[in-house]
């Protein structure tokens, strides 16, 4: 029973080293990424680069917030900036998926005047999406959803956190 446990917990262990190498590996070469900066708290106190993007911090929107704006009269957009493989293993109903690598060559397919919220699985990329989205976009309201999909999930719908790599799928 124990060795069924540890070898479980190597088994996950590794599954998140091999998502996480995987993840690194298309994020570099997918060629036309949106940039990759974060926002500082406070970019006045911050040397930045050259060469460096950095965008503004964009609000965030809780789960139960963005529940409320979904089920409301206008409902925001709700843009899943994952990849293929990530929005297979399941996506929030009436979202429209584009992946980050994808965007600035589709970004006209977005309405900047719409409110719109956009995830990921955790909130790391969508934060950096909407920041992308309001400084180069000009889009006038955008949020990142806050702790992505995951905390989705954590709170509507517990069965459904899957993620999968391509090669599993």
């Amino acid at each position: 029973m124990i060795g069924g446990l540890i070898k479980g917990g190597l088994k996950l262990g590794l599954g998140i080293v091999k998502f996480a190498a995987n993840e690194v590996k298309e994020r570099v070469a997918g060629g036309k990424a949106v940039p990759r900066a974060t926002a500082p708290a406070a970019p006045e106190n911050r040397d930045v680069a050259e060469d460096e993007e950095v965008y503004p911090e964009v609000p965030i929107v809780e789960i139960k917030e963005m529940r409320a704006l979904l089920d409301g009269a206008e409902p925001p957009l709700l843009l899943d900036c994952r990849e293929l493989h990530e929005w297979q293993a399941g996506a929030i109903d009436g979202c429209l998926h584009i992946p980050m690598n994808d965007l600035p060559d589709r970004v006209r397919e977005l309405d900047p005047s719409r409110p719109t919220i956009v995830y990921c699985l955790h909130g790391m990329r969508s934060a950096q999406i909407a920041g992308w989205l309001k400084a180069s976009q000009s889009f006038r309201d955008v949020r990142s959803l806050e702790g992505g999909i995951v905390s989705w999930y954590a709170e509507y719908d517990q069965e459904r956190i899957v993620v999968r790599r391509s090669e599993e799928i």
